[in-house]
This record gives C-alpha cells, structure tokens and sequence, in this order.
C-alpha cells in the first residue's frame, strides 16, 4: 500500500476518534493540493497531490488543482536558519486556477506543516480567488520543533495559523 493510500485509509478508519476534523471533509468539500516550492513538471512527484488523491478514493472529497506554483522558490526544508521563504515570496509564486465558479468549501491539502507560512499563502491565494469559500487546511506531519522528547506518535490537533511578520505562526 503506498503512504498516501494508508494515510487516508487510517484517517477512515479513526474518523470517529477524529470527530475534531469534520469541518475539513464531505461530498461538497474540494481538496486543494499546496503546490511544491518548485514548478510542476509533468510525472514529477507531488506528495499533497497523492495525498488528495487517496482522500478522494476515501470519500473525503473530491480534488481539484485550484493552486499552481508560477515560480518558483527555495525548498524550506533546506533553507538556513532564518533564510526559509516567507509570506511573500510564497503568496506572490502562487497562482489560482479560476476553473470553478463558486466552490463553498475547500480543504487545503499538505504533507508537512511547520510554520504553515505556505498553507497560509494558499489559503489567502484562493480566499482573493473564491471570496466566498469557507477555506481550512490538512497536514499529514506537524512539525514540533527542536523538543526534547515526543510523547506521542499519532497526535491529531486542529489549530489556527496567523501571519506575524512576514511568516506563519501555528497554534498549536
């Protein structure tokens, strides 16, 4: 079973533990993959992408590629200390796709979130795009920093996401 597949048949199978995480699926929901920091090339890998997908194949939505990046920026993940790209550089790369008249519900779709600056910048991308949308975002991974000790593998939260500066800030 590939990962996405078993991420999201997890995700089916706790969804009464996950009661919390409702607002972000149904039949009406579009599940948004965040685009990479790079441009898509054609059969290059694109993990939201497989993560929508077996969502999709889970009934939690259905995809829709409403974000492309149009160009592109350093990868975060191997950016200095300090030198990860922030709010604009991500908010000005990205581009709404307008192929859908007035979607009501869109779940933004990623693997990791750390800051969530880049689910940020979706979210304000498609919220200009679809002024009526009602916009949440998924993470696979939450990142939790430099902490000592982890107590707990499989630890579901649901949080808020605020700009501060010119980068995310994610509570929890």
């Amino acid at each position: 079973m590939h990962a996405s597949s078993f991420v999201a048949y997890r995700m089916r199978e706790l969804t009464n533990e996950l009661a919390m995480m409702a607002d972000l699926w149904g039949p009406d929901v579009l599940l948004v993959p965040v685009p990479r920091s790079s441009l898509q090339r054609a059969g290059s890998l694109w993990p939201s992408l497989s993560i929508a997908n077996a969502l999709e194949k889970e009934g939690f939505g259905v995809v829709a590629k409403l974000l492309e990046r149009a160009t592109a920026i350093p990868k975060s993940a191997f950016a200095e200390r300090g030198a990860r790209p922030g709010y604009r550089d991500n908010r000005a790369s990205l581009k709404a796709n307008l192929e859908l008249g007035s979607p009501t519900k869109i779940t933004l779709v990623d693997d990791v979130v750390t800051k969530g600056t880049s689910l940020l910048s979706a979210a304000h991308v498609l919220a200009e795009a679809y002024p009526g949308a009602e916009i949440r975002g998924f993470a696979v991974v939450r990142t939790l920093g430099l902490q000592p000790e982890i107590d707990a593998v499989l630890e579901p939260c649901v949080g808020i996401i605020r700009l501060q500066g010119d980068e995310g800030v994610r509570l929890p």
